[in-house]
């Protein structure tokens, strides 16, 4: 049951907020993958030409939050002419629903040549396993 809440609260998000919006008005597009790699899920998402300083990245239930403002090369004063301008300036936002139980207590990020690097350990469900229980020879408690 809770798997079904959670589908359909990803479809309701994704119907809503379409990838790389926000509830403010995101103009900037980021681009993630998302895999497992041994006891750990690697996200990584391309950020080029953001500054640290300009992205926060935080847990929110089972989800983890990208957002920040990605910030143009030139002076807030200056008015460049440009003959051709193709890049997005502006605020950004990513949810990503891990595709497992986390410990998300323990996550790690890095940006690295405008490549953020977000690790969160994996739980490992240990519902089907045999766990022994000692039992005590004289039937005392």
């Amino acid at each position: 049951m809770i798997f079904l809440r959670r589908e359909a609260e990803k479809i309701v998000r994704e119907l809503f907020q379409p990838e790389g919006a926000s509830a403010g008005g995101a103009s900037v597009r980021v681009v993630a993958d998302l895999r497992t790699d041994g006891d750990n899920y690697v996200l990584e998402v391309e950020l080029p030409g953001v500054a640290p300083a300009d992205v926060q990245v935080y847990a929110l239930g089972d989800a983890l939050i990208v957002e920040g403002q990605k910030r143009p090369g030139v002076a807030p004063d200056t008015r460049p002419a440009y003959d051709r301008a193709e890049r997005d300036y502006g605020p950004f936002r990513r949810v990503f629903d891990l595709p497992g139980p986390a410990d998300l207590s323990r996550t790690f990020a890095a940006l690295r040549g405008g490549l953020l690097s977000i690790r969160v350990p994996r739980i490992v469900d240990r519902r089907g396993r045999a766990r022994p229980i000692p039992l005590n020879p004289d039937g005392g408690t």
